[in-house]
Formats: C-alpha cells, sequence, structure tokens
C-alpha cells in the first residue's frame, strides 16, 4: 500500500501540473478567439460604415447635380418665356446669345460647387 502511496505521490504533482496547463491554456486560447471575433466584427462596422458614407456622399451629389439641372432650367424656361413675350426684341443678336447662354453657365457654375461640396475620394 505504501508503494501506491508512493507512485501516487509523485504523480500528483505532475498530473495536477498537466491539468492545471491544460485549463490554462484553454482559457487563453477562448480569450484570443474572442479578440479576434472582436477585432473582426469591429473591422466589418467600420467598412460598413464607410460604405453608407460613400451611398451617402453619392446620393447628396447627385441631389446637388439635380437640383443645379432644375435651377437652370427653370432659368432657361423663364428666358423662353420673356422671349415669346418680346422682352428681348431690342437685343442684339450677340447680347441675346450671351442672355441664353447664362442658363448654361449657371448650371455649370453650380455643379461645379456641388463636386466641391461633395466630394469623393
Amino acid at each position: 500500500m505504501d508503494k501506491i502511496m508512493e507512485k501516487f505521490n509523485k504523480l500528483s504533482l505532475p498530473a495536477a501540473i498537466l491539468i492545471a496547463s491544460i485549463a490554462l491554456g484553454g482559457f487563453f486560447y477562448a480569450s484570443q478567439v474572442s479578440k479576434q471575433k472582436s477585432i473582426e466584427r469591429q473591422q466589418e462596422i467600420k467598412i460598413e460604415q464607410e460604405k453608407i458614407k460613400d451611398e451617402s456622399a453619392a446620393f447628396l451629389l447627385q441631389s446637388c447635380l439635380d437640383e443645379a439641372k432644375n435651377n437652370g432650367m427653370e432659368m432657361m424656361n423663364a428666358l423662353l418665356k420673356k422671349i415669346d413675350e418680346g422682352f428681348f426684341n431690342n437685343y442684339s443678336n450677340q447680347a441675346m446669345e450671351e442672355t441664353l447662354a447664362f442658363p448654361n453657365e449657371q448650371i455649370q457654375k453650380d455643379k461645379d460647387e456641388c463636386f466641391k461640396k461633395y466630394q469623393q475620394n
């Protein structure tokens, strides 16, 4: 019986160390896996936020460009209405061309402002 107890005592310390090492290793591995998943989740959230930001900027840019175009078209329609009413009868051809070119110039100016305001990277 003493030999059995002696063998048990000799093996109990290494067995306890082995079991403790396996348990600590398991906890360490689990914490590393959890940390990695957390980092991956944060990266996915960041990518999604950038995607939403890019889509939002593209939408705002397109809205601004559409508004610039609509404003220019309203100006052109107002000028054409005045032409029909005879408002520009005393204008020279050059003055008339410059007047009719103004809405297009304004549209381009407004579009340029849109691109400056909603620059895309």
